[in-house]
């Protein structure tokens, strides 16, 4: 991060006290400053927009927009969650999308006094007070019946709130976001999943597993794969990558739900952002139950099927 020569910095063979050096820029700063002019976060700069545009006429006139196919409605309504928020002058997808009951964010780097707002969304917030970056939000339409039930977390960020819906026990979902550092601590994730029957908890996990990432995997990633099979618990992914970091070519699933007491659920990371995460939308049918399973998550097991390749490979089973 703080040489410019061509190598990784595990590499450098200079000394740790060498003045660092931006290989995007050549200044006099590492490689991952924000305030460097060349830094990715900082190609693209917005202005800032009113406190009212969303109610304003005459500035939602001026945004483009693709025409919206018509879409039959769906007779079993399922409800949908988006963990990121996708910005309007992003959305370049032509399909027809279902507007999300929920939006679920992560890292919205909020302080107390900023405002968030959506037209006909009630919005729940854990800011982080002790120092930059972090905080989650949940926000939800006015028209589901809810409340929210916070939560006391020491390393998981979590925004929760508690849905009501006819004929349906009560439904707990968080918006998390566990910081990458240290491990997760399986006694906070029982903090979690035990405070209902019924639980949809969705986020930036930075974890890593073979089971949902691919590349490389983390401690973390073990911790939570081997919660889930050991709880009767479901992931729902994404077969896509989450994560593009500006500092390697590897991307990775960051961004995943665990589900308590659902059979299923679609997710689909979806590239609408400029950002290192892509949004994840998630379509969860809340009028399954969960059937008995055995607590595995099915995977294949290549040290098995090497062995019996090469029992097939022996001359006892050849064939003249």
């Amino acid at each position: 991060m703080k040489c410019a020569g061509p190598h990784r910095s595990k590499e450098c063979p200079k000394p740790k006290d060498t003045p660092p050096k931006c290989l995007h820029c050549n200044g006099p700063h590492t490689a991952n400053f924000t305030g460097c002019p060349k830094n990715p976060v900082n190609r693209r700069t917005f202005s800032e927009a009113p406190e009212n545009a969303w109610a304003d006429p005459v500035i939602i006139s001026k945004i483009k927009m693709p025409p919206t196919p018509a879409v039959e409605p769906d007779p079993n309504p399922a409800t949908q969650f988006i963990p990121r928020p996708v910005q309007l002058a992003s959305n370049a997808n032509p399909q027809p999308k279902k507007k999300p009951d929920i939006l679920a964010l992560q890292e919205t780097h909020l302080n107390p006094g900023d405002r968030l707002k959506f037209p006909n969304c009630l919005s729940y917030r854990t800011d982080r007070l002790t120092h930059r970056g972090g905080g989650t939000a949940i926000l939800i339409r006015n028209s589901i019946d809810h409340h929210p039930t916070p939560i006391s977390y020491t390393t998981f960020e979590n925004t929760t709130i508690e849905i009501h819906l006819p004929d349906s026990t009560p439904i707990t979902i968080s918006s998390i976001y566990r910081p990458p550092h240290g491990s997760i601590s399986t006694l906070e994730l029982n903090n979690i999943f035990n405070s209902n029957s019924k639980y949809i908890t969705v986020g930036d996990f930075n974890a890593k597993h073979r089971a949902w990432s691919s590349g490389t995997w983390n401690s973390n990633g073990t911790i939570i794969h081997d919660y889930i099979c050991n709880n009767n618990l479901i992931l729902s992914a994404p077969c896509e990558p989450t994560h593009f970091p500006n500092y390697s070519n590897n991307p990775s699933t960051l961004d995943f739900g665990i589900l308590k007491n659902f059979s299923s659920g679609d997710a689909n990371s979806i590239n609408a952002l400029s950002r290192d995460h892509n949004p994840v939308s998630f379509e969860i049918n809340i009028n399954v139950k969960l059937p008995a399973i055995s607590k595995i998550i099915k995977m294949t097991n290549w040290t098995k099927f090497k062995q019996i390749m090469r029992e097939l490979q022996h001359p006892k089973h050849q064939r003249y």
